[in-house]
């Protein structure tokens, strides 16, 4: 509807996912829910492909106020989007884990290049056991540039303290820079023993 897929639901979030890994990295998305993703990926269930694995993502993802819930992913470039180029709004992830040893990853996203994010609020855990100088590890992101505009981010990004690399670890980005209109932390870098 006006030129939105509307997204109810963790099944039509999947096949979103699906299009865009397809080819259709620029349709637009908009949550008309709260979603709960913890049904499709998790523990024991299994591990979620990112959004945009395959073709960067340069559409428009409205959450219109909506949340998603339990995304949780330890597989290597891990996030709920790959890298973002175009524009993720209005949307709140919460209750929600990232984490593998060797890999960018964040919640949001393994990468922006010079995406947008505005109203967007990410609460969860970006953990690992260690992970190598070259990787980045942040609540948002794991690395790349973006603007931010009325963005939150609350939780904990880290790493084992045999490994840690706070340089390489962020809140909203852990390895790369950004434009910050109006943003806010309340994440913890810290160390997990």
């Amino acid at each position: 509807r006006d030129g939105f897929y509307l997204i109810s639901n963790a099944r039509e979030l999947l096949w979103f996912e699906e299009s865009v890994n397809a080819g259709f990295s620029n349709i637009n998305g908009r949550l008309i829910a709260d979603i709960d993703l913890s049904e499709v990926c998790g523990k024991n269930i299994a591990n979620w492909r990112p959004i945009g694995k395959r073709n960067s993502y340069t559409g428009l993802f409205d959450g219109d106020g909506h949340t998603i819930y339990g995304f949780y992913s330890k597989t290597s470039s891990s996030g709920i989007f790959y890298e973002i180029k175009g524009t993720v709004k209005n949307i709140s992830i919460k209750d929600s884990y990232v984490g593998h040893n060797n890999s960018n990853h964040g919640i949001l996203g393994v990468s922006t290049s010079g995406g947008t994010f505005e109203n967007v609020e990410v609460d969860g855990v970006a953990g690992g056991d260690h992970f190598g100088a070259d990787w980045g590890r942040g609540l948002m992101f794991g690395r790349g540039n973006g603007t931010f505009i009325n963005c939150v981010t609350r939780g904990v990004v880290g790493q084992s303290k045999q490994s840690i690399s706070a340089q390489r670890c962020g809140a909203f980005i852990g390895s790369g820079n950004g434009t910050f209109i109006n943003c806010v932390n309340y994440a913890e870098v810290s160390t997990f023993s």
